[in-house]
C-alpha cells in the first residue's frame, strides 16, 4: 500500500509523520487484507485538516480504490491526530473488508448460477425428441460461429453500456441458451434463412432476460418509519451494493471488441484514412444507440438483413423496425460530423470493411 499524504491549508503538521502513523494503524487490518487479495499495492490518498476553534480539532479523510474499481471512502475527526488516524483507518476497513465479502459471495453465486444452467441445458437437451434432435443439430452447427459474433458484439456493447457485468453472462452461456431454445421449437420445413432469425430471436431474448436479472430495484421506505439503529452502516452498505452492480463501464470500444475479423477494417490502415477514423469513432459512438435502435441499425449493416427480418427478430413491426433505422442513422451522422469528420457525399454510415 502507498500513501499519499497531504495537509489542507493552514494546517500544522509533517506529511511523512502522517504516512507512519496510517500504516502503523492499518498494519494488524488493513494490510492482511489487501494482500490476502493481491490488492497491497493501493494506493491510499490521505487529507488531514486541522479544524480551527476554541478546541482543538482533527480531520482525517482517506480513500482508495479498491478491485472492481470500487472508491472506498473514510472520515473521522478527533482530538488528536493520532486518534483520528485510527479511527478513520478502522473505517476504511470495516469498508474494504464489506466489499470484498459481498465480491467474493456474488462470485460463489454465479459459480452455482452458471453449474445450474449448465445442468439445466443438459437436461432440455436430454428432453428433446429422438426425431428431431439429430436434424436440429446439424440445422444450427452451420450457424453457430455467425451467432457467437453477433452474440460477441452484443456482450461487448451490453458490458460498455453498464447493462451487464463484465464477467457475467459468459459468451457460451448466451449462445449455448440461444441455440437450446432454437432447437426446442425445431421445425423441420423451416428453411435455413429463418432458422438464421430464429437464433438471432432467441439470442435477444435471452441477453434481454440477463440486462433485467441484472438491474437493482430499489425498496419504498416509509419516512415515517423510524431510522435504523446504525443508519451509517446501512448507508455504506446500499453505497456498497450500488458500486458492486453498477460496475465502471468501458469508456470507449474499438472495432476489435465489436466486429469479427472478416469484416474489420484492416489493421495496417493509414491513421490519416478518413474512412478509418470514422469507423472508429462509429463503433464506439454505436454504444450510446438506444437498444433497440443499435440492434436494427447493427442487423443491417453488418448481417445485412432485410427490415422485415429485422421485425421478425426484434418481434416488432416493419414500420417501427424501419423507423429505428432511420434514427440511429441520423443520430450517428450527427455525432460523426460533430467530431469534424467530413464525410464523402451519399455513403451510408457502415462498419464493414470498405474496398480499398
Amino acid at each position: 500500500m502507498r500513501i499519499v499524504p497531504r495537509l489542507a491549508k493552514g494546517t500544522d503538521y509533517e506529511g511523512p509523520v502522517l504516512a507512519q502513523q496510517i500504516e502503523a494503524a492499518a498494519e494488524d487490518l488493513l494490510l492482511p487484507l489487501l494482500r490476502k487479495h493481491g490488492a497491497e499495492d493501493r494506493l491510499l490518498h490521505a487529507l488531514l485538516t486541522e479544524v480551527k476553534g476554541s478546541t482543538p480539532r482533527w480531520r482525517l479523510d482517506l480513500q482508495m480504490t479498491l478491485p472492481r474499481d470500487r472508491i472506498a471512502t473514510a472520515s473521522a475527526e478527533a482530538p488528536d491526530p493520532e486518534t483520528a488516524v485510527a479511527q478513520a483507518v478502522r473505517r476504511l476497513f470495516r469498508d474494504a473488508k464489506r466489499h470484498v465479502d459481498l465480491l467474493i459471495d456474488r462470485k460463489r453465486q454465479r459459480r452455482q448460477k452458471q453449474k445450474n444452467a449448465r445442468a439445466a441445458i443438459t437436461a432440455r437437451l436430454a428432453a428433446l425428441p429422438a426425431d428431431t434432435a439429430p436434424a436440429s443439430q446439424a440445422g444450427i452447427t452451420p450457424l453457430l460461429e455467425r451467432l457467437r459474433a453477433v452474440a460477441r458484439r452484443e456482450l461487448a456493447y451490453l458490458r460498455a453500456a453498464g447493462d451487464l457485468a463484465p464477467d457475467w453472462p459468459t459468451l457460451d452461456d448466451v449462445v449455448d441458451e440461444a441455440a437450446v431454445a432454437t432447437r426446442e421449437a425445431w421445425d423441420p420445413t423451416r428453411p435455413g434463412e429463418k432458422v438464421w432469425l430464429a437464433l438471432l430471436r432467441n439470442l435477444f431474448k435471452v441477453l434481454n432476460c440477463e440486462v433485467a436479472a441484472n438491474r437493482v430495484f430499489g425498496e419504498a421506505v416509509s419516512l415515517d418509519a423510524p431510522p435504523p439503529e446504525d443508519a451509517r452502516d446501512q448507508a455504506e452498505a446500499m453505497v456498497e451494493e450500488e458500486f458492486l452492480e453498477f460496475h465502471q463501464p468501458d469508456e470507449s470500444l474499438t472495432l476489435a471488441d465489436v466486429l469479427p475479423d472478416d469484416i474489420a477494417p484492416l489493421a495496417d490502415a493509414p491513421a490519416e484514412d478518413e474512412t478509418a477514423a470514422e469507423q472508429a469513432l462509429l463503433a464506439d459512438v454505436v454504444k450510446d444507440l438506444p437498444q433497440a435502435w443499435r440492434r436494427a441499425w447493427l442487423l443491417q449493416d453488418l448481417e445485412g438483413l432485410s427490415v422485415a427480418a429485422i421485425a421478425e427478430v426484434l418481434e416488432t413491426t416493419k414500420a417501427r423496425a424501419e423507423s429505428w433505422i432511420t434514427e440511429a442513422e441520423a443520430f450517428l451522422s450527427a455525432r460523426i460530423e460533430d467530431a469534424g469528420i467530413v464525410r464523402q457525399a451519399g455513403l451510408r454510415l457502415t462498419l464493414r470493411r470498405t474496398p480499398g
